[in-house]
C-alpha cells in the first residue's frame, strides 16, 4: 500500500523522492506546527495537498493538544483542536515514510522490529518467546 502510494506520488511530483526527501518528510511529520484542520477538498489525507507540504498537522502538536498541555484558554482556539482520528492520520503518515526509507535501504522492517524487540528482552534479562 505504501509502495503503491509512493509510486503514484513519484509519478506526479516534480522529481521522485529520494531517501533524503522521505527522511525530511518524516521529521516534518513528527515535528511541531499548528493543529489547524485543512479543508477536505485540498487533497489526499485530509488536505495535505499533492506534495504533503500544505497541511499543518504534526504529531507532536496533536499530542500536546490532546493531552491538554497548553493553557486552558487554548481550548477554544481553532489552532488547538484535535481528535484521536487526526493523531492516527499522523501516525499513518509516519509509518508510510518509515516504509519508504526501509525500502531504500533494503531493510525488512518487520524483521528489524522483531529483532530489536528480541534484543531488548534479552538485554533486560528476559527470554524472547517470538
Amino acid at each position: 500500500m505504501s509502495r503503491y502510494a509512493a509510486a503514484n506520488f513519484d509519478r506526479i511530483q516534480r522529481k521522485p523522492w529520494t531517501f533524503e526527501a522521505h527522511t525530511l518528510e518524516l521529521a516534518k511529520q513528527v515535528g511541531d506546527g499548528p493543529a489547524r484542520k485543512p479543508p477536505l477538498e485540498s487533497g489526499p489525507s485530509r488536505g495535505q495537498g499533492h506534495l504533503g507540504l500544505v497541511h499543518g498537522h504534526y504529531l507532536c502538536r496533536h499530542i500536546t493538544v490532546q493531552e491538554q498541555y497548553y493553557l486552558a484558554d487554548c481550548d477554544t482556539h481553532e489552532d488547538y483542536q484535535t481528535t484521536p482520528v487526526e493523531i492516527g492520520d499522523e501516525l499513518a503518515d509516519i509509518l508510510h515514510r518509515r516504509i519508504c526509507i526501509a525500502d531504500y535501504y533494503g531493510v525488512n522492517l518487520e524483521e528489524a522490529h522483531v529483532q530489536a524487540r528480541r534484543a531488548e528482552i534479552r538485554y533486560t534479562g528476559g527470554t524472547p518467546t517470538f
